[in-house]
């Protein structure tokens, strides 16, 4: 099963860190600009894109961004190359998942196990609003994420991969059998 899962930095991704985390994500010895893609960002100035959404709409201070990272599974056998066609079908997915939001991608190849990280602007270009990503929209996001990656002969992503907290587990368990019911 492959692994979406939602990281935090130590500021909880405050629009402070926000330059720190792309220079992260794009760094040239983890990536290659033919393995970043933006929706819609010029990759040249990601930063001052988003920053610019966030000014246009007075959103400059408290949580700045989401930041989600992408492993698949090592039998999926993925190159980067194929990852990063996928993770560009899911950045776009990303970019209109509940509004309409700028999404930097990069694939990483530095480590023996591909992935890829998505840095996702939480201020909509269009109207301001933020995107609040509680545990129900989570779950909707990793479950169409899931689609695409089984449409496209992954391994689709692992229903408990948001880490060890169980109270986080048990909500989506509750989530799921209210869905049902």
């Amino acid at each position: 099963m492959s692994i979406f899962s939602v990281e935090n930095d130590s500021t909880g991704n405050q629009v402070s860190s926000l330059a720190e985390k792309i220079v992260y994500v794009m760094r040239a010895y983890a990536t290659s600009y033919e393995l970043i893609y933006g929706t819609p960002l010029n990759l040249a100035r990601p930063h001052n894109e988003m920053m610019m959404v966030k000014e246009n709409f007075g959103q400059t201070r408290g949580k700045g961004f989401h930041h989600y990272v992408l492993s698949p599974e090592d039998s999926d056998a993925c190159s980067p190359e194929r990852l990063y066609a996928v993770g560009c079908k899911i950045a776009e997915l990303i970019r209109h998942f509940d509004g309409y939001y700028q999404v930097l991608m990069a694939v990483h190849r530095d480590s023996a196990h591909v992935h890829a990280h998505f840095i996702t602007n939480n201020i909509d270009y269009t109207d301001g609003h933020r995107l609040v990503l509680d545990i129900r929209r989570l779950v909707s996001l990793k479950q169409r994420i899931s689609e695409i990656l089984v449409q496209e002969g992954i391994s689709p992503i692992r229903t408990n991969s948001f880490g060890k907290n169980n109270r986080i587990e048990s909500a989506i368990n509750v989530i799921n059998n209210s869905d049902t019911n």
